[in-house]
Parts: C-alpha cells; structure tokens; sequence
C-alpha cells in the first residue's frame, strides 16, 4: 500500500510540475519552451517506466499544439499518447486525445476522421459522464471550451449521441432550430 501512495504522489508531482508547465507555456504561445519541457518530461517518464506521466504530457503538448496551428505536430503527439492510453487503460485521456483529433481532423480535411474521432470520444463520454470535459475547462481541455462547439454541431449533424449532445448544446445556448 505504501509503495502505491508513493507511486501516486511521484506520479501527481511530476503530473504538476511537466504537464502544468507544458499546458501553461502552451497555450500562451511558448511553443519551443512547451516542447523542451515536454520532451524532458517524456524523457524522465520512459527511464523511470511511467507510460502515464508520458501519456498526460503528450495530450498536454497535443492540445498546445493544436490551438497554436500547429496540426501536424498535435496529430503526432495525440497519436502517441492515444497508444499509450490504450497500453495503461485510460478511458479519459483516450477520450481526451480522440476529442482533439476530432479537433484537429476537419482543419487538416479530414471530415470522415472527425465523425470517427467523435463517435469513440462521445460514447465513452455518455458512458462515463466526462461531460465537462467538453464544456469546462479542464488539465487536458482547452482554455476557452467554445473551441469545442464546432464538433458539438458536426455530432448533431451526424446523429452521433443525439440526446447528450443536444444537451450539451442547449446547456451552452445552441438550440436546434
């Protein structure tokens, strides 16, 4: 038990100090400090063994990328840290990273992907009510959740979770008209 608190409080410690600081300079724009931080996280995470510490940091890189433009390099970073999701069994960062390359796909034109993207992302959201994942901000969300709203209109469009995804809509005053 108390090597498992010890892991935790590693865990959440380095979770603060990389990924924190890695979503900070990320999303105000320090993109090339973002990605020093990141890759000395990630660095420090596969020689201790974390996949998640990785993981979250990845997503954190993922995410800055994807609000500076940069769609290519996001895609990269959300398709590692998607993988290792999938390795350590992380439903919600496997949510998040499906959410910003469902994000990222209709900027790089790829709709299909998107609608893809979306189905995964929003069942496990229904499933496991990560709603506020999607608007409010979050670790792994973005600043200003308005960002989201486009993909709440092409899940509409698409049928895709119709009942929470009109709620979520509604909730941020996006009636169906």
């Amino acid at each position: 038990m108390k090597t498992r608190c010890a892991i935790w409080l590693w865990r959440a410690s380095m979770l603060n100090r990389f990924g924190g600081m890695c979503r900070l300079l990320g999303y105000a724009g320090e993109l090339g400090e973002a990605m020093r931080v990141a890759q000395a996280a990630i660095a420090l995470a596969t020689q201790s063994g974390d996949v998640w510490i990785g993981m979250m940091v990845r997503i954190s890189l993922g995410a800055s990328l994807a609000q500076a433009g940069e769609f290519e390099s996001a895609s990269n970073e959300l398709a590692l840290a998607e993988m290792m999701a999938l390795q350590v069994g992380d439903e919600f960062a496997l949510m998040a990273c499906w959410i910003w390359q469902a994000y990222l796909a209709p900027l790089q034109g790829y709709k299909n992907s998107c609608r893809l993207f979306l189905e995964q992302a929003l069942a496990v959201i229904s499933d496991k009510s990560y709603e506020f994942f999607l608007i409010k901000p979050s670790l792994l969300g973005p600043n200003d959740t308005a960002c989201f709203v486009p993909l709440l209109i092409e899940a509409r469009k698409a049928g895709i979770e119709p009942s929470l995804v009109e709620r979520l809509l509604r909730e941020q005053g996006f009636e169906k008209k």
